[in-house]
């Protein structure tokens, strides 16, 4: 079950520098199939509120901070519509767990593949 695998963050003190690493285009009900209830929609939670956003997730999956967050829509996005979510974490890795998790159209930011690029020694241009 993909909530044995990650415990929701509560406390958003030392969380360090959080930012967009990647992107998945899914519906709303599909990740609170998941994910449950968005947290910052829960009553009594402490995250900061951000007039951009207005579903957000926070978890500590294997170690690594991960939010999933719509960003700038501004609208009541219906639940069965797929919108693109933002995945945050401290590097492209948030990414990964979330693929780990099963979403595999999650993606990474382009500027995270060039990296890959120079550590694995490999190019992604079409031959």
């Amino acid at each position: 079950m993909i909530q044995d695998k990650m415990t929701p963050i509560w406390d958003f003190e030392g969380l360090g520098n959080i930012g967009c690493v990647g992107y998945m285009k899914y519906t709303r009900r599909e990740l609170e199939s998941c994910f449950g209830t968005p947290h910052n929609e829960l009553e009594g939670s402490d995250i900061p509120e951000d007039p951009k956003v207005q579903y957000e997730w926070w978890f500590n999956i294997d170690g690594a901070v991960v939010s999933i967050y719509d960003y700038k829509e501004y609208r009541d996005v219906d639940e069965d519509e797929p919108i693109l979510w933002h995945i945050g974490g401290n590097d492209f890795g948030a990414v990964l767990k979330i693929q780990w998790l099963g979403f595999e159209k999650a993606v990474t930011r382009p500027e995270y593949v060039e990296g890959l690029k120079n550590i694995w020694g490999f190019k992604l241009e079409k031959q």
